[in-house]
């Protein structure tokens, strides 16, 4: 429904009412002439100019709908400065003599915002004035790290004109080209790494398929962001021959090291698991997939735990909170930073899988990393909430993943040809 909109018309017959009544009905005579009713009538215009002026502040800060507690709580400052604004600006200029001289005031006073705003108007912002110019460039920087969370982009940044495929496909059918899978069973002296799992792990293939092509391993990739490997909705036929079609071919394959990428908690969410109980029943129902997983013969089984995440997108986070007050960027930050992330893989250490921290990697004692250069443009570590940049998902597999990889090569007996 577009603003005002047809419930704008009960306000307003109402208030036609209550005049069309006249001082004598029992409304406007008994209840409306209260004195608390009364005060609340002389402070509504300042109090209309002011709460929307709040409002639309504590949005823009936040960059959604504030909680209803903080909206309250900008209601009752209103209210308050409408009541300033009613005694100490309206009644003195309404009432009083010099009726004169506060006219040829305010005329001014008009006259001259209305110059100032054309000249603004003109000026683009005032975005050339020497103080200004160092937001010009902030909101430069910010110009460009926006781009990095446009949906515009996902299909570049991720590679999914390679083995990530965006819904509504669901088509398993993509992924059946040499550069995601074999066209044959694999053979040979090169070791085979199989990456599976939803948009974390198109994210993590940025940093992960130029190391191992550097290494000379063979490496094939499923990922999928329209489906969960380990949802038990059955309804979803398509999500459901999604996850059969990529265990057959981990069977098929049988890669020295599987790789397992998703963000969990969404994989542990009704939209994708259907039992209540969440979390632990998420987990329990893993060690089962996990136990069905050990049996399709893949050498070694990694699995990446869950990426720390962000409130909202890191881009917003930064421009919001650092860079539109002058504040340098950290390079690690617990600011924002969801706690429920740092603490999932605890719980998934109980399973029987080989857990590679990804949080190990990038969090310690003083924050989690949200750079990894000084460049803002191409050096954060995720570009929303929790996809890994180039740079985030190159230093995630030359700090730690790809050293667990060898390790797990080294374990089953089989190193690559290295350069």
């Amino acid at each position: 429904m577009h603003f005002p909109g047809k419930w704008a018309l009960l306000p307003t017959l109402g208030a036609v009412f209550l005049i069309w009544a006249g001082p004598e009905a029992f409304l406007n005579r008994r209840i409306l002439s209260n004195r608390i009713l009364i005060w609340v009538g002389k402070i509504s215009y300042p109090l209309y100019l002011w709460h929307w002026i709040l409002l639309s502040y504590l949005y823009i800060l936040a960059t959604k709908m504030p909680p209803v507690g903080v909206r309250i709580g900008a209601l009752a400052v209103a209210v308050i400065l409408s009541w300033l604004t009613y005694r100490l600006i309206e009644k003195p200029l309404r009432f009083g003599g010099k009726g004169r001289r506060k006219t040829l005031l305010l005329t001014a006073l008009m006259l001259s915002v209305s110059i100032l705003g054309f000249a603004d108007y003109k000026a683009n912002g005032f975005q050339t004035l020497p103080f200004l110019q160092a937001k010009k460039n902030t909101s430069q920087t910010m110009a460009l790290l926006d781009k990095l969370k446009q949906n515009s982009m996902i299909d570049e940044r991720m590679l999914s004109g390679l083995c990530f495929q965006l819904p509504p496909h669901k088509n398993f059918s993509f992924f059946e080209k040499p550069a995601c899978l074999p066209v044959s069973p694999v053979q040979g002296k090169s070791p085979t790494l199989l990456l599976i799992g939803d948009s974390h792990s198109a994210s993590l293939s940025l940093g992960l398929r130029p190391w191992a092509m550097e290494h000379r391993f063979s490496f094939y990739q499923i990922s999928s962001g329209s489906c969960s490997l380990f949802s038990n909705d059955n309804s979803d036929s398509a999500c459901q021959a999604y996850s059969r079609h990529t265990f057959e071919t981990v069977k098929s394959i049988k890669p020295d090291v599987l790789i397992i990428d998703l963000y969990w908690e969404h994989a542990a969410e009704p939209v994708f698991f259907l039992n209540r109980g969440r979390w632990s029943s998420f987990i329990d129902y893993l060690k089962d997939r996990m136990s069905y997983i050990a049996t399709l013969g893949a050498g070694q089984v990694i699995v990446v735990g869950e990426i720390p995440t962000w409130k909202t997108d890191l881009p917003s986070i930064l421009d919001k909170d650092f860079l539109r007050y002058g504040k340098p960027i950290p390079e690690r930050s617990f600011h924002k930073v969801d706690p429920v992330s740092l603490h999932m893989d605890q719980s998934m250490h109980a399973l029987p899988i080989n857990l590679f921290s990804i949080k190990d990697q990038l969090c310690n004692k003083e924050g989690c990393l949200v750079r990894v250069g000084p460049d803002l443009r191409t050096d954060l570590t995720v570009w929303d909430y929790g996809h890994l940049t180039t740079a985030g998902a190159k230093f995630v597999v030359n700090h730690g993943l790809g050293e667990a990889i060898l390790k797990a090569l080294g374990a089953k007996g089989k190193r690559g040809d290295q350069k």
